[in-house]
């Protein structure tokens, strides 16, 4: 009787040939602006640690056992993150050959949760497989979703390499069986982003803008003031940005840090300020209301009036799409479709909402920009480490339009005149990530001490070495 394939063969990972390292047992991870969450340092790093977020390697797969040549022409191989207390696939195990090839992570499908393992078609026993041959470009995604909750940060998680054999059952039926597993030893992960909130002194290179303990003095630069042009034909007199009834300093600042978040978005923290004080929580900042004189030349009722606000730099919106000066003239579902919403995270602009009045034709009317229990301001602009572009200036820009019908649209029959334009004052950005390396570069996660994972960092799955 024949011996199945499965009792025939044995998988494991290779140590490291260029620094003899495999596993550790906890890795950072992060956010990427694409909605990729990247393992650092993943599996080790080698042949030292960098600052990149790239920092990490490939891993190696050897297949050993007696098998045929029409059998290994039959063998495919894919690897994937999971939870080590998840079941996941068997010995013996069957899967539709699509359902890999859908959820496969390649251009286009990033967030894809299995990786193709690459063979060594020159070596014959053991078999060999390259899992993730190009770590430096193709970093390793992992998309679970965690929290702060002590259960799930003290989930391990595991890598599983798959060794399947092709089973065409028909002409239109493919499966794949699984005959092989390489798993890795179990780890932990940190989060990036609440490891340094947590654990980066007082008085180090980060600290968040407008709290009690000492900042750069840079961060504390006194802003000018808000600059506001107002069209004289039109019904607006004057604005200004209201100041905050938290009175706990300046209405803004100079410098903001800009952190990514997991759909791609990409958000300003502590903006306009931290109102009513600091909090670690991305949504951290406070609202901004516009306060406009109406004149009394040109009476119009108050619903006539409507505000937009977006971020800017130097007055240009970013992507050159569209430009609006005094007098300018734009639909208004132009501007509806660029708000973010559920299905357009991504939106760059913000509505104005109006303070209700009583009386139609009130001599001022107030606009409140992102009065909500978080404030989260997401600000899109492709930023870089080019000197150039860290030194661009933004602002927060607010548009006052008054409102006028197009008879002959039949949706949305409503155009804007832009007839008032207020800007805040100017400030740079600092990328979340990039101000913090100097300070967590080189610092792992805290790894844990207790037996388990002392016996896990020592296990080699390499019997041979």
């Amino acid at each position: 009787m024949a011996v199945p394939l499965s009792d025939r063969i044995r998988c494991e990972f290779q140590s490291c040939a260029i620094c003899g390292q495999l596993f550790g047992p906890s890795y950072w991870r992060n956010n990427k602006p694409d909605g990729q969450k990247v393992l650092r340092c993943f599996p080790h790093c080698c042949p030292q640690h960098t600052n990149r977020r790239s920092c990490g390697t490939h891993l190696v797969v050897h297949v050993r056992g007696e098998v045929s040549p029409i059998e290994q022409a039959s063998l495919e191989s894919y690897s994937r993150f999971e939870c080590s207390m998840d079941r996941g696939l068997e010995i013996g195990d069957r899967i539709d050959h699509a359902t890999i090839q859908v959820g496969l992570r390649k251009h286009g499908n990033v967030l894809g949760e299995w990786i193709q393992n690459h063979p060594d078609l020159k070596a014959q026993n053991p078999m060999i497989y390259v899992v993730n041959r190009n770590a430096l470009q193709d970093e390793w995604h992992y998309n679970w979703k965690g929290s702060a909750s002590k259960i799930l940060r003290q989930t391990s998680h595991v890598l599983k390499s798959y060794i399947f054999q092709n089973v065409q059952e028909s002409i239109s039926q493919r499966y794949l069986v699984v005959v092989g597993i390489a798993i890795s030893t179990p780890f932990t992960l940190a989060s990036f982003r609440r490891s340094i909130q947590q654990e980066i002194p007082e008085g180090s290179k980060f600290m968040p803008p407008n709290t009690s303990s000492p900042v750069p003095p840079a961060v504390t630069e006194v802003p000018t003031q808000p600059e506001v042009r107002v069209l004289p034909t039109g019904g607006i007199e004057n604005c200004r940005i209201v100041d905050c009834t938290c009175q706990i300093g300046e209405m803004f600042k100079d410098k903001y840090i800009r952190c990514n978040k997991t759909n791609g978005r990409k958000e300003l923290r502590c903006f306009p300020h931290c109102c009513p004080q600091h909090t670690l929580h991305s949504s951290c900042g406070g609202k901004i209301v516009v306060h406009c004189d109406i004149s009394m030349h040109k009476q119009l009722p108050v619903h006539y009036y409507a505000a937009y606000g977006r971020f800017e730099v130097g007055g240009v919106q970013v992507g050159g799409v569209l430009t609006l000066q005094l007098g300018s003239v734009v639909p208004m579902q132009t501007l509806e479709d660029g708000v973010p919403k559920s299905h357009n995270s991504l939106g760059d602009w913000f509505i104005g909402f109006r303070m209700p009045s009583r009386i139609c034709y009130p001599n001022a009317v107030e606009f409140t920009f992102n009065d909500s229990a978080k404030h989260y301001w997401p600000y899109n602009w492709h930023g870089s480490a080019a000197k150039e572009k860290r030194k661009l200036r933004h602002h927060f820009t607010v548009y006052i339009f008054e409102k006028q019908l197009r008879e002959e649209s039949a949706e949305m029959p409503i155009d804007l005149k832009v007839v008032a334009i207020i800007q805040s004052p100017s400030f740079q950005l600092i990328s979340y990530r990039c101000n913090n390396y100097q300070s967590v570069s080189t610092r792992q996660p805290k790894q844990d001490d207790s037996d388990e994972f002392q016996s896990a960092k020592r296990f080699r799955f390499n019997e041979d070495q």
